[in-house]
C-alpha cells in the first residue's frame, strides 16, 4: 500500500498533509521516513534541514530505499547545497543509489555525469526508462545516435530504441519510425515518437486507423485469464502508416537533420511552458523535464498535479 498512501498524501490539501509528512520525516522508523520523503517528492515540498539530516545520518544511509529516494528529491528540488551527498554516491555499487545520485546531479546542472547513466540506458532494468528520458535530452545529437546504435544491438531493446529516438528529437530517424508503424507490436509507440519529434497530432490530422484484427485486446474479457494488466500503449492511437509517410514526404524538408526538435519546434522555454499547459500528460512530463534542464531556476514540475492556468 506504499504507493497508494504516498499518492493520497500528494493529493491532500497542504494544511492537512503537512503535519503528517513532518511526523513521518521525524519518526524513528526508516520506512516512515521513506514515506515522508516520497510525499515531499510528489508534492515538491522542501523539507529543509530534515532532508540534509537524512542524507548525513549513517543509519539513514544504510536504509537503501530511504537513501535513494532522498537522493532523488535533491534533484527534483534543485538543492544545490546537497551536491556533496550526490557526489558521494555517484560511484556507488548499489544501483539505485548510483542511478539517483547521477540523475539528480544532471538535473543540478552537472551534465557531464550523463555518461554514468549509459549502463542504465543500455540494460533493461527498473531505471532504464527514466535513464532514457533524461540522457537523450542532455546528450548532443551525434553521441545520442551512438548510444541508440549501442542500444539497438540487442533486439530485446527495440521498444527502448523507439522511445530514445523520440526523446532525442532528431528528424533523421523519422523514416525509420514510420517503417516501425507497420509492426502492430511497435506501431503505437513509434507513432508517439513520431509526434514527439514532428509535433504532428495523428488524430487531429486524420492519420489514425482502426486496430488491426490480429491484435487481441489487453486485458481481454475472459474471466479465467489472470492477466489483467493494461496494454503498455493503451492510450496511444493506431495510425495509418501510408498516409503518414506521404505527409512526411511533403513536410519533412522543413526539419533540419541533426537538430533536436520537441513537438515540431526548436526547444525554448516559451515553447516548453506552452506545452506544459496544453499537451497530453506524457508530453507534459517530457516538457517539464526539458524545461528543468535548460532553466537553472526551475524545479522539476510534477505533471501529475492539475494544471493551474
Amino acid at each position: 500500500t506504499f504507493k497508494g498512501l504516498v499518492s493520497a498524501l500528494g493529493w491532500l490539501p497542504r494544511e492537512i498533509a503537512r503535519p503528517w509528512v513532518e511526523r513521518l520525516l521525524k519518526g524513528k522508523d526508516m520506512n516512515h521516513k521513506t514515506l515522508g520523503v516520497a510525499a515531499c517528492s510528489i508534492r515538491r515540498d522542501d523539507p529543509g534541514e530534515l532532508l540534509t539530516d537524512i542524507l548525513k545520518r549513517e543509519d539513514c544511509q544504510k536504509h537503501t530505499p530511504l537513501h535513494a529516494r532522498a537522493l532523488r528529491l535533491v534533484g527534483e528540488l534543485r538543492r544545490q547545497d546537497l551536491m556533496p551527498a550526490l557526489q558521494a554516491n555517484i560511484g556507488s555499487k548499489e544501483p539505485s543509489l548510483a542511478f539517483w545520485a547521477n540523475w539528480s546531479a544532471v538535473l543540478l546542472g552537472q551534465h557531464v555525469q550523463v555518461k554514468n547513466l549509459q549502463p542504465f540506458v543500455l540494460n533493461p532494468g527498473p531505471h532504464q526508462a527514466r535513464a532514457i528520458q533524461l540522457a537523450f535530452r542532455v546528450l548532443p545529437v551525434e553521441p545520442g545516435r551512438e548510444w541508440i546504435s549501442s542500444l539497438a544491438k540487442k533486439p530485446a531493446n527495440l521498444r527502448a530504441v523507439i522511445t530514445a529516438t523520440g526523446v532525442l528529437g532528431d528528424p533523421h530517424a523519422v523514416n525509420w519510425l514510420i517503417s516501425k508503424m507497420t509492426d502492430p507490436v511497435q506501431a503505437r509507440l513509434a507513432g508517439e515518437a513520431f509526434t514527439l519529434i514532428t509535433g504532428i497530432d495523428l488524430e487531429k490530422h486524420g492519420l489514425t486507423a482502426p486496430p488491426p484484427t490480429s491484435q487481441a485486446p489487453i486485458p481481454n474479457d475472459n474471466p479465467g485469464d489472470p492477466n489483467v494488466g493494461l496494454d503498455e500503449d493503451e492510450n496511444l492511437p493506431w495510425q495509418d502508416a501510408d498516409h503518414i509517410a506521404a505527409l512526411w514526404r511533403n513536410h519533412g524538408q522543413h526539419f533540419l537533420v541533426g537538430r533536436r526538435y520537441f513537438l515540431g519546434k526548436a526547444i525554448s522555454p516559451e515553447w516548453l511552458k506552452s506545452r506544459l499547459q496544453d499537451s497530453p500528460q506524457r508530453q507534459r512530463h517530457a516538457a517539464a523535464l526539458e524545461l528543468t534542464l535548460i532553466d537553472s531556476q526551475s524545479r522539476l514540475i510534477n505533471t501529475r498535479a492539475r494544471v493551474i492556468a
